[in-house]
């Protein structure tokens, strides 16, 4: 029998490994000890070091050499191709998915495009500048309008808080166009009137730095906050809305100026019980 003869018969009885997370096989020779096999490499990749972590004990089992520098993969002759189709199957698949979600979450702790973000972050500056009240965490806002880089997620938070103050703003402007009490509107027609409610919304504005958060008794409260820091921002009341602030304020009067609740809502014991009231002027 030539030599040819032989190479080619020991070729044909050779075992090929099966395709394996893209690896390049190559054949490194005949394997005597411990047993009789057929020995593989290949140049590792990323995926076939997922694998190896997900399956470490398995390959181990299946001939993989797996404290090499390299591939290595021992192929006994009688191996069972199909059993290790199987395998190389499934833990391909493991690897494919553990890789997929380390790029996902790789992808989201990357900074986007400049050109991505800008549009958010010129609409948390504009929205901030106008109505910073509107925003239920302002300091969170503040930093994401600034920041130089945004990743995907911190983008996606960004656009919530953009989108929760700018749905505030549009409910708050809502009720402050429904209709008033015909006795605050009558009264909102006086300019000095509507004044004073300006005077009074920014005061309680300026007292109200926790924006109601805490009962302290200190500017509005949760349920006229909202409408009390919209109304201070006006540089001028239309009648409508110094009517809706008469309502508004009248909650909080007591931590007004004598002088300011005195013109607002006249004279009561409550303001000054240790005084008489005042004498009505003769006209």
């Amino acid at each position: 029998m030539t030599d040819a003869v032989e190479a080619l018969r020991a070729a044909l009885f050779v075992p090929q490994p099966p395709r394996f997370c893209g690896l390049e096989w190559r054949p490194d020779g005949r394997v005597y000890e411990p047993r009789s096999a057929y020995r593989w490499s290949a140049v590792k990749n990323g995926l076939y070091d997922r694998a190896v972590l997900a399956a470490r004990r398995g390959m181990s089992e299946h001939g993989f050499h797996l404290d090499r520098g390299r591939v290595v993969l021992d192929l006994p002759f009688d191996v069972d191709l199909a059993l290790l189709t199987r395998r190389f199957g499934q833990w391909e698949r493991v690897a494919r998915e553990n890789l997929a979600r380390e790029e996902a979450s790789a992808a989201r702790r990357a900074a986007l495009p400049a050109s991505e973000i800008a549009p958010t972050q010129a609409s948390l500056k504009a929205l901030l500048r106008a109505h910073r009240w509107a925003f239920r965490r302002p300091d969170d806002a503040y930093r994401f309008a600034q920041e130089s880089r945004l990743t995907e997620g911190q983008q996606r938070f960004a656009k919530d808080l953009l989108s929760d103050a700018s749905y505030v703003v549009r409910k708050v402007e809502e009720r402050l166009a429904t209709e008033a009490g015909a006795e605050d509107l009558a009264r909102a027609q006086d300019p000095a009137v509507r004044r004073d409610v300006l005077e009074a919304c920014r005061l309680l504005t300026g007292l109200d730095e926790d924006r109601a958060r805490d009962a302290n008794g200190a500017g509005w409260s949760q349920a006229t906050s909202l409408c009390g820091h919209r109304l201070a921002e006006e540089q001028a009341l239309t009648v409508l809305q110094a009517a809706h602030g008469l309502r508004l304020v009248h909650r909080h009067r007591r931590q007004l100026p004598l002088a300011l609740k005195e013109r607002l809502y006249g004279w009561e014991p409550s303001f000054r019980p240790d005084l008489p009231p005042p004498l009505k002027r003769t006209p």
